[in-house]
């Protein structure tokens, strides 16, 4: 939570107080629909690649990713991979529709 929330360009939901985090990403220029159609598309491409399995929900009208931590063999350095590929994704999206 702590290195999405550093970094330009996520938004979390709400601190953690377990082993789940929500997160989504948010870029300048996106309206709350297009941010939301933006998160289910990487996520769904993300899904699709099979490297990593992320859920997601829709609070307060937002759509976040949501990733429950159980395996103990998950790394921090895991984690950052998968939050740099959704971002390298949506900044490909964005991009393609420009």
């Amino acid at each position: 939570a702590d290195w999405l929330d550093a970094r330009p360009g996520w938004q979390l939901a709400a601190r953690p107080a377990c082993n789940i985090l929500c997160f989504r990403v948010t870029l300048p220029g996106l309206d709350e629909t297009q941010t939301n159609a933006l998160n289910e598309r990487i996520r769904q491409e993300l899904l699709e690649e099979g490297r990593f399995y992320i859920v997601k929900t829709q609070l307060r009208g937002k759509t976040y990713l949501r990733v429950t931590l159980t395996n103990p063999f998950t790394r921090i350095g895991d984690l950052e991979d998968m939050a740099l590929d959704l971002e390298a994704k949506a900044l490909r999206r964005t991009q393609e529709t420009s």
